[in-house]
C-alpha cells in the first residue's frame, strides 16, 4: 500500500428535498477539490455518486488533479431517496476497482462518506441488514472508514442503523460545512499516520456537528518529520 495515498467514496443525496442546498452542494465540493489540488502531502483518488430514485456514477476513481468542477448539469436534485441502493453500489464498486490495483499501488485508508437531508425510502436492490452487514465486513476485514452526515441529529439513529459509527449533522453550516470537514479530514490521512487521522477525522465530525469552526487546512507549512508536528498544526488551524 501507498502511505499517505487516499481514496475517497462521496455517496451524496439528490432528492427532491436537495434542491434548495444545490448551491451549496456544488460549491462545497469544488472548494473541496480545489484545496485538495493545492496540497502538497500525499495523494487522493476520489468517486462520487448521487442518488434519488436512482445511483448515478459521477465521478469514478479519479485523482484529485484530473478531477473537473462539479456543475450545474451534474447535479440536479428531484426525487425520492435510495439510501441503500447508493451505498450497495458505491461499496461494491469501490471493492472491485481496488481489487484490480496491485497491492503496492492500494490507498492506505479508503473512506465512503455520506451526505444526506432525509431519509432511505426508495430503494430497490438493497436492504438495512444488507448495508450493515457489508459496512461491517469491510471496516473489519479491510480497515475502511465510513462517514454518516445528515442535516440534524436525527440522522445519529439512521447511521447506526446501519453500523455507522462516525456519523454527525452539518445543520446551519450546510454542505459547505460538510465538505469543508472532509477536506480537514482528508488532509490528515494524506499528511501523517492512519490511525492518527482516524483520531483527526472524529474530531472533526464532532467540531461540524458541535458547530465548531471547521476551516479548511492546508498544510503546505507543516514540518512532517512527526505526527506531534502535524497533529499540533492542524489543531491549531481549525480553533
Amino acid at each position: 500500500m501507498k502511505d499517505n495515498f487516499v481514496w475517497v467514496t462521496f455517496v451524496i443525496d439528490e432528492s427532491g428535498s436537495m434542491w434548495s442546498k444545490k448551491v451549496d452542494v456544488i460549491g462545497g465540493f469544488n472548494n473541496f477539490i480545489d484545496e485538495q489540488k493545492k496540497e502538497s502531502n500525499g495523494d487522493l483518488n476520489v468517486s462520487i455518486y448521487t442518488f434519488s430514485d436512482d445511483v448515478t456514477l459521477r465521478v469514478k476513481n479519479q485523482n484529485k488533479d484530473e478531477i473537473k468542477h462539479l456543475t450545474d448539469e451534474d447535479y440536479r436534485p428531484g426525487g425520492c431517496t435510495a439510501l441503500y441502493d447508493a451505498l450497495g453500489k458505491a461499496i461494491t464498486e469501490t471493492g472491485e476497482e481496488l481489487s484490480k490495483m496491485d497491492e503496492k499501488d492500494r490507498p492506505s485508508k479508503v473512506i465512503v462518506v455520506v451526505m444526506t437531508d432525509g431519509f432511505e425510502n426508495a430503494s430497490q436492490k438493497f436492504n438495512k441488514s444488507q448495508i450493515k452487514e457489508m459496512i461491517e465486513h469491510q471496516e473489519g476485514k479491510y480497515s475502511w472508514s465510513f462517514i454518516y452526515i445528515g442535516e440534524s441529529l436525527d440522522s445519529k439513529a439512521d447511521a447506526d442503523a446501519i453500523g455507522i459509527r462516525m456519523s454527525g449533522c452539518y445543520g446551519s453550516k450546510g454542505a459547505r460545512g460538510f465538505t469543508k470537514m472532509m477536506s480537514n479530514a482528508t488532509t490528515a490521512y494524506r499528511s501523517c499516520a492512519v490511525a492518527t487521522a482516524d483520531a483527526l477525522a472524529c474530531s472533526y465530525v464532532k467540531d461540524l456537528t458541535n458547530e465548531g469552526t471547521s476551516n479548511v487546512v492546508n498544510t503546505s507549512d507543516v514540518n512532517t518529520s512527526s505526527d506531534n508536528d502535524v497533529i499540533s498544526t492542524l489543531k491549531r488551524k481549525i480553533k
